[in-house]
């Protein structure tokens, strides 16, 4: 028999709340089924239900409640030898869903959960309201001075037949490292002669 507050709601919402109070037996990996035996909770309905998401009812999905629903999958797959962090990963949203913690600052706790995983991190974007973005920027390692010789080597012998791109392509080189170098020193970018002011 269903609580009142699920008999009297449209199907649609009626399997949301059902999966929202299922996910109490998600944290021990399972429900209690009829006659009081343990089931499986799947991870993207248990989801649904800490996340609101509804699963079900008439007419079609967008591709905003498929990723709302791909994502908690994609995270206990990832997760699977680290089940706390799939746990960590409910109860942010959990946080999220009843207002606890805002909008910037469930990004920085995502972000800091799924450090390294940008598929994550960038799937994350379907639980956010319009306006706002989670973005995952890669740290740029530090450029190895033989590798850019080998590079430009590279370069120098792919067009050698062709000496005027060579040439072209170390005036942009010059440009681009003089402008980078001196990012924050704007006097003496415009005092370089190579570069238009």
């Amino acid at each position: 028999m269903l609580p009142a507050a699920q008999a009297n709601a449209p199907a649609p919402r009626r399997l949301a709340l059902g999966a929202a109070s299922r996910c109490t037996g998600a944290a021990s990996g399972g429900a209690a089924g009829p006659g009081g035996s343990a089931r499986p909770v799947d991870p993207a309905s248990a989801a649904a239900g800490v996340l609101g998401v509804e699963i079900g009812g008439g007419g079609g999905v967008s591709e905003r409640a498929r990723e709302r629903i791909r994502l908690p999958r994609a995270v206990k797959d990832k997760f699977q030898d680290k089940r706390e962090k799939y746990e960590e990963f409910l109860e942010v949203m959990r946080d999220f869903k009843s207002e606890r913690i805002d909008t910037n600052g469930v990004i920085i706790r995502v972000k800091t959960l799924f450090n390294g995983y940008p598929e994550l991190i960038l799937g994350f974007n379907a639980f956010l309201p319009k306006g706002y973005r989670s973005s995952y920027r890669r740290k740029k390692k530090p450029v190895d001075f033989v590798e850019a010789i080998n590079f430009v080597n590279k370069i120098k012998n792919r067009f050698r037949t062709y000496e005027q791109v060579y040439k072209s392509f170390l005036d942009i080189l010059n440009m681009v490292t003089v402008a980078n170098l001196f990012a924050e020193h704007k006097d003496l970018l415009e005092e370089f002669p190579a570069l238009p002011a």
